[in-house]
C-alpha cells in the first residue's frame, strides 16, 4: 500500500449494497495494515444540533419525511458543507498524510441527488455551488444496476426514483473526480469490493 491516504466516496440508490461493499473494502484495507475511518453520510465534526428542524431521524422511508422550510434548508446546506470541509481540513488531511483511508457512504454530493432524504427542499443553486467547493474525493465509487433488481433488494424508493437517481449520478459524478462504475446486477458484494480495492492500489 502507498503511504499517502485517500478519500473514497460510495454512491448509489438504496439497495445497491453501499454499506456491504464499503465494509468489505474496509476489512481488506485493515488486513493490509491500513488505518481506515468509515462514515455514513456526514463526519459529524460539527455537533448534531438539538433543534428539531435540523435533526435527521428515520431514513427507512426517506421520501415520506417532512420537508424543512426554505430558510432552514438553506442553513442546513451550509452547515453540512462546513461539517464536511472542516473535518477534511482539520481532522482527515493529517490522517491521510500518514496513509489513512477515509471511506464515506454518500458524501456531501448526495444532496444533489436526494435532498428529500435529509428533509431538505431542493435549492439547486446552493447545492451546486457548495458541491463544487467541497473537498474532492480521490475515488468515487458508483454502484448501479438493473432498477427492478435494486428495488427488490430494498423497497425504500420507487422504481422511478431509482432510475432518476442512477441517471443523475452517472451524469454528475464525473464532474467531481475519477469514477469507478460497478454494475451490481452481475457482480456480488465481494467482487465489487475487490474492484474497489484494486482501484485504490492504483491511485
Amino acid at each position: 500500500m502507498k503511504k499517502t491516504g485517500q478519500l473514497i466516496a460510495f454512491f448509489g440508490p438504496d439497495g445497491t449494497g453501499k454499506t456491504t461493499t464499503a465494509t468489505l473494502v474496509e476489512e481488506m484495507l485493515r488486513n493490509q495494515g491500513v488505518s481506515t475511518f468509515h462514515y455514513h453520510w456526514r463526519p459529524r465534526f460539527l455537533p448534531s444540533l438539538n433543534n428539531e428542524a435540523l435533526q435527521n431521524h428515520d431514513f427507512t422511508n426517506p421520501n415520506k419525511l417532512p420537508t424543512r422550510s426554505w430558510s432552514i434548508s438553506l442553513i442546513a446546506y451550509i452547515y453540512f458543507f462546513l461539517d464536511f470541509t472542516l473535518a477534511y481540513l482539520i481532522r482527515f488531511r493529517p490522517m491521510m498524510r500518514n496513509g489513512a483511508i477515509i471511506i464515506y457512504e454518500r458524501y456531501y454530493y448526495d444532496l444533489l441527488f436526494h435532498p428529500k432524504r435529509y428533509k431538505l427542499r431542493s435549492i439547486s443553486f446552493m447545492a451546486n455551488l457548495l458541491t463544487w467547493l467541497a473537498p474532492k474525493p480521490d475515488l468515487i465509487v458508483l454502484l448501479s444496476g438493473e432498477s427492478t433488481m435494486i428495488r427488490n433488494r430494498k423497497a425504500e424508493l420507487s422504481l422511478q426514483e431509482i432510475i432518476r437517481q442512477q441517471n443523475e449520478m452517472k451524469v454528475q459524478l464525473v464532474n467531481f473526480g475519477e469514477v469507478l462504475s460497478i454494475d451490481v446486477t452481475s457482480a456480488g458484494s465481494k467482487e465489487c469490493a475487490r474492484q474497489v480495492f484494486r482501484s485504490i492500489l492504483l491511485i
